[in-house]
């Protein structure tokens, strides 16, 4: 069992059932052994089994608070939930946008939830004012402790504008992420189509980025990792189609199991300029040391923080390199349990380095955006 424990708690949730399978043939009827994997199910995602198994251990035992209380929140973690959210952003062009939606949410055979999504959203110069929205089915997996998938497929419309016609843009998103569950590589592949929605000129001349990428990890010694981090793009528009690839280093310690400090190196290639309205230098290199902190407090409010400060340069087409220059990045994530099924997030993303995304108008470019939503599970 304590074995089980230990395996559960670093993901490798298989192995942990074995061990509990193992410890009821040895000890039978044993509670800690019945409801640690009961735990571990609910822990692996596989909530109907989670469910099934507190459901027996209380119906000879009706009088265990503790696995009553255990049932209960699994079963608000299946239960189907509704996902409101408001956010918005703004940059040193003046740019801003503005969106709200919401998002449903409904438990399907096994470890799989199943969801819609719908936005609107409206972006604003000063000038000139533009609205898209967004229609997706959603979808999340876990086969297997070690593997997840998340897909999403859908359409965004663009209101008539300029004389143009209201447009719709097939987009959708993928994402399967592996680890090795005793601590080895992991992979991260991702795939993505979407309507770039940083200005009303980048939505009037309906860019769309098709991007693939992956991330792989390798352990090299004990807290330390080496991630190589390689991606591309072909940005269309309604004048041109631009290509952009990036490749990055990333040498990774944990210093503590919440704490990890990196340094990193990018580099990001544009192949041609654009006449779409974003900056597409022939290339960028960026240097940053980088931390992320993940804390979990005693009322189960999770906070995260991903930090980057560091310096980049810049090459114009048909241009030598540029000065180094200052280059700074933040994402932070709070989530805040407010009752059992009921959680507030708020997430925050900033950068002063955003020459890498095709949002950006010059090398000096910024911006700033934040997302509130509330998680409700339902009746």
């Amino acid at each position: 069992m304590a074995l089980a424990e230990m395996l559960a708690r670093t993901g490798r949730y298989d192995a942990a059932l074995r061990c509990y399978d193992d410890a009821l043939r040895l000890a039978p009827g044993e509670r800690d052994a019945v409801v640690g994997r009961a735990r571990t199910l609910a822990r692996a995602r596989r909530t109907g089994a989670a469910i099934a198994a507190y459901g027996e251990w209380l119906a000879a035992h009706p009088t265990d608070a503790e696995v009553r209380r255990e049932l209960a929140a699994a079963r608000v973690a299946a239960a189907p939930a509704l996902i409101p959210l408001i956010g918005g952003s703004r940059d040193s062009d003046g740019n801003a946008t503005l969106r709200f939606g919401a998002a449903v949410e409904l438990a399907a055979a096994g470890p799989t939830r199943l969801g819609v999504g719908a936005t609107r959203e409206q972006v604003r110069d000063g000038v000139t004012a533009i609205g898209l929205e967004e229609l997706t089915l959603r979808a999340s997996a876990r086969p297997r402790s070690a593997l997840q998938i998340d897909a999403e497929g859908g359409a965004t419309r663009v209101d008539a504008v300029g004389g143009a016609g209201a447009t719709l843009t097939p987009t959708g998103r993928l994402r399967a992420r592996w680890r090795d569950p005793m601590g080895g590589p992991a992979v991260d592949l991702r795939a993505r189509r979407n309507v770039i929605d940083a200005s009303p000129l980048l939505v009037t001349n309906r860019l769309v980025r098709t991007e693939i990428g992956a991330i792989v990890e390798l352990p090299v010694a004990t807290g330390l990792k080496l991630r190589g981090i390689g991606r591309t793009a072909a940005l269309s528009s309604s004048f041109d189609v631009n290509h952009r690839t990036t490749i990055a280093g990333v040498v990774a310690v944990a210093v503590t199991p919440s704490v990890e400090m990196s340094g990193q190196m990018h580099e990001i290639r544009y192949s041609r300029p654009s006449s779409a309205g974003y900056f597409a230098p022939r290339l960028i290199q960026i240097a940053q040391a980088g931390s992320y902190i993940e804390l979990e407090t005693a009322r189960s409010i999770v906070l995260a923080f991903d930090l980057g400060v560091g310096v980049q340069r810049v090459a114009q087409q048909g241009a030598a390199v540029g000065p180094w220059r200052r280059a700074l990045r933040l994402y932070s994530l709070i989530a805040v349990p407010l009752a059992p099924g009921r959680e507030l997030r708020f997430e925050l993303d900033g950068d002063d380095s955003g020459v890498g995304t095709e949002s950006a108008t010059t090398a000096q470019w910024r911006y700033v955006s934040m997302q509130l939503s509330l998680r409700v599970a339902l009746p």
